[in-house]
């Protein structure tokens, strides 16, 4: 007897979730104990299972995340150890970025996403759960590059979560300012401004300069309409589409040409949730901190130990 993926997900669902044991997975799906077992292998074999082992607190560096709350004043940070490699500490903290961010959404209604690698990274770790009750809303237009993914973020989050979720089909930056107006006045921009105020989290990584110089499109066609009157040399990173100094403070001037949710509309956001494994991106991060946006904090070692640097500080006090 060949069982459909369905079948397998369900059986999987009772065994891992709702702790059925074996007998009781075979008396309540009328199968023999044989095939319970082997669906069980099967959700697995097939990826219909993920398991992921939590490894304890010997991964974190509570020195340097204790130095992190005092200073930025963060509700949680999470600073992960250096492992062997690079491509092993982005892995881990990418793995752990998900299992905190999954733990957080149980009691949470609505989640803001950003576009990005990063986010896409922790979308890409979530493991499946049932939450029909749960929206992805996407906060800003996308990058002129980023048309290439087959499906937004939201969308591909809300499938995780067999969730709900609503788009913004609009580029991140127009250079005319009324272009934003007009579509503030679509019918797909009023669903957005109803949940905007309403979020409970946003998810984001970090910009930089160099991103913006490196895509040719924004480059070519924005870049010297949009920054004309910002030193890009001022510029420290980026955080939800918006440049910032290394001191934490706004390029107001690009406001107007913002596709997406309000400076004002994401400060009210209970939980503002960065994650960065850049190590080489200490000023985009110090920046970030700076602004007082950030709430919620996942970073490797390396970086933090640049950022502690940077401000003449390190946990041995030297």
């Amino acid at each position: 007897m060949q069982l459909s993926d369905s079948q397998i997900a369900a059986i999987a669902h009772d065994f891992y979730l709702n702790n059925l044991n074996i007998e009781e997975l075979s008396q309540k799906y009328e199968l023999s104990r044989y095939l319970i077992d082997k669906a069980l292998k099967d959700a697995r074999t097939k990826q219909i299972v993920q398991i992921t082992i939590n490894e304890d607190n010997t991964r974190r560096h509570s020195e340097l995340e204790y130095y992190f709350k005092q200073i930025f004043g963060l509700d949680e940070v999470y600073i992960l150890r250096k492992g062997l490699t690079k491509t092993e500490d982005e892995e881990n903290l990418t793995r752990f970025a998900a299992m905190i961010i999954q733990q957080l959404l149980k009691n949470i209604t609505n989640v803001g996403l950003t576009w990005g690698t990063t986010s896409l990274d922790i979308i890409n770790n979530f493991q499946h759960e049932n939450r029909p009750g749960l929206t992805f809303v996407q906060l800003l237009g996308i990058s002129t590059e980023s048309g290439h993914r087959k499906n937004p973020l939201v969308q591909q989050a809300a499938y995780k979560f067999n969730a709900n979720f609503l788009e913004l089909p609009a580029p991140l930056y127009c250079v005319n300012p009324k272009t934003i107006k007009y579509l503030k006045q679509e019918p797909m921009f009023t669903s957005l401004k109803n949940y905007y105020p309403n979020l409970d989290l946003v998810l984001t990584g970090l910009g930089t300069m160099q991103s913006i110089e490196e895509n040719r499109n924004m480059s070519a066609q924005y870049a010297t309409t949009l920054f004309e009157q910002i030193d890009p040399s001022m510029v420290a990173g980026f955080i939800f589409g918006r440049p910032y100094t290394i001191y934490g403070n706004f390029f107001d001037n690009l406001e107007p040409y913002i596709c997406g949710i309000s400076l004002a509309d994401i400060k009210k956001t209970p939980i503002k949730f960065v994650i960065e494994k850049n190590r080489f991106k200490a000023d985009a991060l110090l920046g970030a901190l700076n602004t007082g946006l950030i709430t919620h904090l996942v970073i490797t070692e390396g970086i933090a130990s640049r950022v502690l640097q940077k401000i003449g500080t390190t946990p041995s006090g030297k």
